[in-house]
């Protein structure tokens, strides 16, 4: 894996922000990890590292542009192959949209936060 990593580092010289810095959203009272903070090229962005399923990936990273920015910067995927296969990253930009994955994340929160509520 390393290696993968020094090629990606090699290729697009990330401007590395912070590493798996626990951030906090005071205006929305939600928490979360993201795996990179950085800037690539002129470019602020949030890099969410998977070695699974990924199908969620834009309303997380929807909502770490918020907790991180207050606002939309590029987002992307680092897609690293399970330990069992031939190594492999692959890099690539989130293409969904992210006004509405910003809106499903917080439709999510607002039934996490009645679940919550009615459990008091």
């Amino acid at each position: 894996v390393k290696n993968e990593v020094r090629k990606w580092q090699d290729t697009y010289k990330p401007e590395i922000v912070s590493i798996e810095q626990p951030c906090y959203s005071a205006r929305y009272r939600y928490a979360g990890t993201p795996d990179i903070v950085c800037r690539i090229g002129v470019s602020e962005g949030i890099v969410d590292i998977k070695t699974g399923g990924s199908e969620t990936v834009g309303i997380q990273t929807a909502a770490y542009c918020q907790m991180v920015y207050g606002r939309y910067v590029r987002r992307w995927l680092m897609k690293i192959s399970k330990p069992r296969d031939p190594i492999r990253l692959e890099f690539t930009e989130i293409k969904s949209h992210f006004t509405s994955d910003w809106s499903v994340f917080l439709s999510l929160l607002n039934v996490y936060n009645y679940r919550l509520a009615l459990a008091a």
